[in-house]
């Protein structure tokens, strides 16, 4: 059992806009508070078996970017939103961690969440966007993973995630809802291995998959799924001192992670 306490508070903000109105806006002083309870419950059946059961309400204050920003990029334009409103949600997730072997860990849990004045950029024209919030938005899901020692020097790894996230209620434009959320694929996955053979030394290579995914509220534009390779070197020195190399995409695979609204040929490209 918790309760967490937040609170926020933005002052003398102003903003600058020589382009489409030019001026010195100043805003109102904001403050965004909170309180949010969470209870989980551990169960242990036996020597392999755990079960998990949680529930909390959360909130997040709309960021300094989110409120004020005027943010360009070719013809697009977002502006930020001082009339923004926090986000609230309750959330509610069932899991459990079972030992198949002596050597073979695996785990699944599944959640609900319902929300509250999701913040997301919302067309305003061509090449506009404004940061709005959304009535109500739902995600459900399921993860799931597993550990597999080999050996002493060898294991293997690898999660699965299904996110169907999509927007409930929009009092701002009713034909957004049954829409996915923006940048949530929903399906994400990662397998590998891990080498601890020059110990302290662990050596980590993986194949790591996004699936398709919007890139706005309206889902008018879609990304196309792709597989990296990522590595990652780490070790210790002495007893007070981490280090960490990590390499992503080296297979040097084209990918797009971002586009602007209505302009199919300008994305921003992957690693």
């Amino acid at each position: 059992l918790g309760i967490r306490g937040d609170y926020t508070r933005s002052f003398d903000g102003e903003s600058l806009d020589t382009n489409l109105s030019p001026g010195i806006t100043d805003y109102d002083d904001k403050s965004f508070s909170s309180f949010n309870p969470k209870l989980g419950l551990v169960y242990e059946m036996g020597d392999r078996t755990v079960f998990r059961l949680s529930g909390g309400r959360s909130f997040a204050a709309p960021t300094l970017f989110e409120l004020y920003t005027v943010f360009s990029r070719g013809p697009y334009v977002l502006y930020g939103n001082p009339d923004l409103d926090a986000e609230t949600a309750y959330s509610v997730e069932l899991g459990a961690d079972h030992w198949l072997t002596d050597s073979l860990l695996g785990r699944m849990s599944v959640y609900y969440t319902l929300g509250h004045d999701f913040i997301t950029n919302r067309a305003t024209g061509t090449f506009t966007d404004k940061y709005d919030n959304v009535n109500k938005i739902s995600a459900m899901g399921l993860d799931l993973d597993f550990d597999y020692r080999i050996s002493r020097e060898w294991s293997l790894f690898g999660w699965y995630k299904c996110n169907l996230s999509e927007v409930e209620e929009d009092q701002g434009n009713a034909a957004n809802e049954g829409n996915r959320l923006p940048f949530e694929p929903d399906h994400r996955a990662k397998i590998g291995v891990i080498c601890r053979i020059l110990d302290p030394v662990v050596v980590e290579a993986g194949l790591r998959y996004e699936g398709d995914r919007y890139t706005n509220l309206e889902n008018s534009h879609e990304l196309d799924e792709y597989v990296t390779l990522d590595v990652s070197v780490s070790g210790t020195v002495g007893e007070h001192f981490k280090w960490k190399l990590a390499g992503e995409n080296l297979f040097d695979q084209q990918y797009d992670i971002y586009a602007i609204p209505n302009e199919s040929d300008s994305e921003s490209p992957g690693s």
